[in-house]
């Protein structure tokens, strides 16, 4: 490939290629200054493209471009190096309506990464290293950031995350005077975090889990997602019923069952107990205290390892908290504080 130049009377044509000779036969067709030429379907004849142009500075191409490099080539299948420090090294301006407009596709990656941001500048500017914008107030739909992971592993050490922040990460509101908000798929705000007059605050709406029967929560796996939850609890008059603890099976367990509570607040008051038990009854342990209206405590009971909402006594707004203060392969260990009319 050359380009072409007025001089081929002289027979030269110049850039990274010089013909010996295009006397004799060899005809450029088309010719305009400047555009790149290639061999045409008559091989003794070469095709100036209007498309693809070099002016010793600036290489042109109007149409789609691939590279695809030999599997050995050693290096990089597109290098971008830029000197100049104050214009943009790759700019995309597209029009595009149902089409991604840059597509990354991989189903071979084990240790390297999709997309890898590196920013090595000691600068102490204030400045964002990736930003995106979504630059049209009416867009009230278009999400700016999308995360998807397919993993559902809650129980494993080394479960995949969609969000993984290592470092020393901080989440910032980048405007004064504004909230933070965490909304659930459906749009209703779970949690927010306050600007207060830059005093700071954060609000969250608490996870209601109505129980009216057994409820086995002795499965670290299963019972992670109930810590935080208030448990709007119902006795019956049928029968008892008992909401077992989560017991940890090993260490690891037992660092993420740590913390974890639970507050059970008496809803449906009736004639039968509700029991709250040890995953583990040989070794897991309860214990606590609870203050009644009335004194000695009888509408909730901590006794050997058990926690009772006793029925036909306990009434509605009776509770009992209660939390994980540690773990590991052998105990898990419980505290209840509890509060009740009688």
């Amino acid at each position: 490939m050359a380009r072409y130049d007025k001089h081929v009377s002289e027979g030269l044509v110049h850039g990274t290629t010089a013909l010996s000779s295009l006397g004799g036969g060899t005809t450029i067709n088309n010719a305009t200054e400047n555009e790149l030429v290639t061999v045409a379907s008559d091989t003794d004849e070469l095709d100036a493209e209007a498309n693809l142009t070099f002016n010793g500075t600036t290489l042109a191409l109007t149409g789609n471009e691939t590279i695809s490099p030999a599997n050995d080539v050693g290096a990089a299948a597109l290098t971008i190096t830029n000197i100049d420090t104050n214009q943009i090294a790759l700019d995309i301006n597209a029009s595009n309506i149902d089409a991604n407009i840059i597509d990354i596709a991989d189903t071979s990656l084990t240790s390297a990464a999709a997309l890898y941001i590196d920013s090595n500048s000691s600068s102490t500017a204030a400045r964002s290293i990736a930003t995106i914008i979504q630059n049209h107030a009416s867009a009230t739909k278009a999400n700016t950031l999308t995360l998807q992971q397919d993993n559902t592993t809650v129980d494993a050490a080394d479960m995949a995350a969609s969000l993984n922040l290592t470092g020393n990460p901080k989440i910032k509101v980048g405007t004064d005077a504004k909230n933070l908000t965490f909304h659930q798929y459906d749009g209703y705000e779970v949690a927010r975090v306050h600007d207060n007059s830059g005093i700071g605050g954060f609000g969250y709406k608490k996870l209601i889990v109505d129980v009216e029967e057994a409820l086995n929560l002795s499965s670290v796996g299963n019972a992670i997602p109930y810590s935080g939850a208030t448990i709007s609890l119902v006795q019956s008059d049928a029968g008892a019923y008992a909401i077992t603890l989560p017991t940890a099976a090993n260490t690891t367990e037992g660092k993420q069952i740590t913390g974890w509570h639970i507050s059970v607040i008496l809803t449906g008051a009736d004639a039968e107990n509700v029991t709250i038990v040890r995953g583990d009854t040989g070794n897991d342990s309860i214990l606590g205290m609870v203050v009644a209206g009335d004194a000695a405590p009888s509408g909730i009971t901590v006794t050997s390892n058990v926690i009772t909402f006793v029925g036909g006594t306990a009434v509605v707004g009776d509770r009992a908290d209660i939390t994980c203060t540690g773990a590991d392969a052998s105990n898990t260990y419980f505290v209840v504080q509890g509060m009740c009319k009688v």
